[in-house]
């Protein structure tokens, strides 16, 4: 039996997000999803999330290609290994396909050191939590409005971020 894993933090939940799990459960028989707590999300992107973590995780175990989910305290790898020391067999780790940034690359490596393989889909075009964020919250407030310009400013565009 193949076990595949995904971990995200699935906030605002659109079908990019639907994509990759449909994709990932069509390359294996058992599917984990790993939802990363709000904690996580502040520490590494740097934004509050949208939805609260017991929400997102809830709204993940109903997905009928999900077998099961859980919160993410800490990041990807470790969640993985979390899950490998558990006796949980994993073979593949599924992600969308991140621009070449050496903190990928390291993650993925890491990942594969475990005896994981890991496979990356291409994302859905012109959707992303951020850009939905963006659209959804008024002008005038200067975080996401500052946040947005950021990602301009970065080269972020609707191709690259899920």
């Amino acid at each position: 039996m193949k076990t595949g894993v995904v971990v995200g933090t699935f906030d605002l939940f659109h079908i990019g997000h639907l994509n990759l799990l449909n994709r990932a459960r069509l390359e294996c028989d058992r599917l984990i999803v790993g939802v990363n707590r709000d904690a996580v999300v502040l520490r590494d992107k740097n934004v509050e999330t949208s939805i609260k973590e017991d929400d997102r995780l809830e709204i993940i175990k109903s997905l009928y290609v999900v077998d099961d989910a859980f919160l993410v305290d800490d990041n990807a790898v470790q969640f993985i290994r979390d899950t490998l020391a558990k006796g949980i067999p994993l073979n593949c780790y599924f992600r969308g396909a991140e621009p070449e940034k050496l903190h990928i690359l390291v993650e993925n490596e890491k990942i594969r050191a475990m005896g994981v393989d890991v496979v990356q889909f291409p994302y859905t075009d012109r959707v992303s939590s951020t850009l939905l964020r963006c659209k959804l919250v008024k002008k005038s407030d200067s975080s996401v409005t500052l946040n947005c310009e950021l990602k301009k400013e970065a080269g972020i565009d609707d191709k690259t971020e899920n």
